[in-house]
């Protein structure tokens, strides 16, 4: 990273790190928004790839029974009252129990909806259960990250800050992650929470080392640059 003077920042320095903490600001305050919808068309993408391979017929059966599951759950939800919406949600869970130990698809699929009743409903506990189950079912599959990403995401709900940055990085270290780059700027957010600024430091640097171009390290190099202004690092 060059060398910058405090006192002499250009304009167009300046527009570009208010720019960025803007964006840094948007997605902190809508975080949960944008998980949802990144990690529904990656799993809508991954169940796709999964379900190519399936010709068992026992299988589709479970598959099959996990979706009626799945839409008598939402099926004109939103006209029910809290207490119709938690009656559907108990029925929900409840029906899902013999499928939840499977390994594979039917693991995979019966998990996570698990765990987005569980998290929708902010019970975050038991939604990281459910989200590292999910990742175990098909530990080798694409799924498997975004399991740990997801239960990484509810330690941080329940401000256990370092099973968070354990989960993200055991995420990170899938090498065909979509949402790679966004682990790793995670990462480097829970050090920074942690005041480990070095840390921190290293993985927005990852970021701009390997990934120059992507959106996260566009935040990260704004991280980075704040570290050095308020002399944080060496």
């Amino acid at each position: 990273m060059a060398d910058k003077n405090v006192l002499t920042f250009s304009n167009t320095e300046t527009e570009e790190k208010t720019t960025v903490s803007a964006m840094d600001n948007f997605l902190s305050s809508n975080s949960k928004i944008l998980l949802a919808i990144v990690i529904t068309v990656v799993l809508a993408v991954v169940l796709a790839i999964l379900g190519i391979s399936i010709n068992d017929s026992a299988t589709l059966k479970q598959i099959s029974a996990i979706d009626k599951i799945s839409y008598a759950l939402t099926q004109k939800s939103a006209a029910l009252s809290d207490d119709e919406l938690d009656a559907r949600r108990t029925e929900a869970l409840s029906a899902l129990q013999p499928y939840l130990s499977k390994k594979g698809i039917i693991g995979v699929r019966s998990n996570w909806l698990v765990a987005d009743i569980y998290y929708q409903h902010g019970a975050f506990e038991d939604a990281k259960k459910a989200y590292l189950t999910l990742a175990l079912a098909s530990p080798k599959s694409y799924t498997a990250p975004i399991g740990y990403y997801c239960a990484a995401e509810c330690c941080e709900n329940l401000g256990d800050n370092e099973n968070a940055l354990a989960y993200y990085e055991k995420a990170e270290s899938y090498d065909d992650f979509m949402m790679k780059t966004h682990t790793i700027f995670n990462i480097g957010r829970v050090k920074e929470t942690a005041k480990d600024y070095e840390g921190a430091k290293s993985a927005y640097s990852k970021l701009t080392e390997n990934y120059p171009n992507d959106e996260w390290t566009k935040i990260a190099k704004s991280r980075l640059l704040d570290f050095e202004v308020k002399g944080l690092v060496q």
